[in-house]
């Protein structure tokens, strides 16, 4: 089941981490697959096929899309990567601050936080496992191939959450974070 997945991913990110054991960060990470994670992926990978074959069937027979099962794929993967995947962050970290009984300033600072990080490493990660999924693996079988791979996922997600967000760079900070000061020349 996905609480079982999300919840071994928690469970090696807390024996791999600094801090000691928390039954209650396992818990909320179960609560997020149970209530969130498994419902929401479940209708949005069986949706996006069939909104995605009914797309195809109604373009132009010219249409690269129309013709290629490639671009299908591809189209599948941008879909997923751009509309599903940054608001499931996003509620991610609000959702795992809210259940620590943050305030609500405080759970949207960590998903500021934690947003951009993440989701970039979310778009170095899951193309590739979409690449495969789209392609290789029945319909029927998707959610649960998706929750194997999330067993790693969720061990980052887990990482992520846990981390202070001091030793993050919040998203409005990253250009100065990454400017580079001019070295002085000795004189000559």
């Amino acid at each position: 089941s996905t609480q079982s997945t999300w919840g071994t991913g928690d469970a090696l990110a807390q024996l791999c981490g600094p801090e000691p054991w928390d039954i209650q960060r396992l818990g909320r990470m179960g609560m997020w697959a149970g209530l969130v994670s498994a419902p929401v992926s479940h209708v949005w990978y069986n949706q996006l096929d069939v909104f995605m074959e009914n797309w195809r069937r109604r373009l132009s027979t010219r249409s690269i899309l129309a013709r290629s099962s490639s671009a299908m794929v591809l189209a599948k993967i941008a879909a997923d990567q751009l509309i599903y995947t940054p608001p499931v962050l996003a509620l991610y970290f609000f959702a795992m601050a809210k259940l620590q009984a943050q305030s609500t300033q405080d759970a949207l600072a960590s998903v500021q936080a934690k947003f951009f990080d993440t989701l970039m490493t979310n778009w170095a990660v899951w193309p590739a496992v979409q690449v495969v999924t789209f392609t290789m693996v029945p319909l029927p079988l998707r959610v649960a191939f998706i929750q194997v791979v999330c067993i790693f996922w969720a061990f980052y997600m887990s990482a992520m959450a846990a981390q202070p967000q001091a030793e993050l760079t919040p998203v409005g900070q990253i250009g100065i974070a990454l400017s580079i000061e001019p070295q002085l020349q000795p004189a000559c």
